[in-house]
């Protein structure tokens, strides 16, 4: 959300400096991520964007049910290099 919004939305309890601090500290990561992917050696580097998680008891998914779920992703398809992960809580799930 921070880097697709040309202007910072202020979260819950930040202010207009945190705000933007948080953002710049964002975006080099992400930059740094993607140069690293233009390496032939490691380090091999994923970016998640958890979208909501109950960190802060704020509402969101699960801090638990969202970790383990990452760990599954990357321990279980070790065959496969992930450069993105986008994970966001869903309401009603439709079986398929």
């Amino acid at each position: 959300m921070m880097t697709e919004q040309p202007v910072n939305s202020i979260p819950h309890n930040l202010d207009d400096l945190e705000m933007s601090q948080y953002r710049v500290q964002k975006i080099a990561l992400e930059e740094a991520s993607r140069q690293l992917t233009h390496k032939d050696k490691r380090p091999y580097i994923s970016t998640i964007r958890p979208g909501e998680i109950n960190t802060q008891g704020r509402g969101g998914q699960d801090v638990d049910v969202w970790t383990k779920s990452v760990i599954d992703i990357f321990t279980l398809h070790n065959d496969i290099h992930l450069s993105e992960i986008s994970i966001s809580q869903l309401k009603n799930r439709i079986p398929l």
